[in-house]
């Protein structure tokens, strides 16, 4: 399926779909994968921030990995028919307390292909009827298909920002 099957739906959709393209959703997991070669230049700027409180590349990476985990729990449990209400979670909780410079930019790369390439199969193992089902996420409610697209659309938001306040550092 891809993002123009939404249309029919006329959602609310978090801003992160409206920046992908319409691609087949398991096309995009593959191009979001081979994406993830950007990482690369800005290795250099592994424990730095483009400004006083902003996170680091690393930072960003682990932030890009947890979200991407805590997205793959919301479509599974859409796709199962479970209507039970999700909690949200505080990204300026979590990015503090992952750590994250703590460890190697490879480390952080090598985890977040990881995380993409679960993603990728999980949403393979969904079929049209799951990738429709719905629920509350954060405050739209949404069927599995858009937090697929979310999910790319977020990674594409944080590659955007390193292009645009980072790769200036280098």
């Amino acid at each position: 399926m891809n993002k123009d099957q939404l249309q029919y739906l006329n959602g609310n959709y978090p801003p992160y779909v409206d920046i992908t393209e319409n691609l087949p959703l398991g096309a995009y997991f593959a191009k979001s994968i081979a994406d993830l070669a950007q990482l690369e230049t800005y290795r250099p700027l592994a424990n730095k921030a483009y400004a006083e409180g902003k996170w680091t590349v690393n930072d960003m990476i682990l932030h890009m990995s947890d979200t991407e985990r805590v997205f793959q729990y919301r479509a599974v449990l859409f796709a199962r028919n479970d209507k039970s209400r999700v909690p949200g979670f505080d990204q300026e909780v979590w990015a503090p307390a992952g750590k994250a410079n703590q460890r190697s930019f490879d480390s952080l790369v090598a985890e977040f292909r990881l995380v993409k390439q679960n993603t990728q199969f999980l949403f393979s193992t969904f079929d049209d009827e799951a990738l429709m089902r719905s629920n509350i996420f954060w405050k739209w409610e949404i069927p599995v298909l858009a937090i697929g697209y979310t999910i790319v659309g977020h990674q594409q938001h944080h590659l955007n920002i390193l292009a645009e306040r980072y790769k200036p550092l280098l």
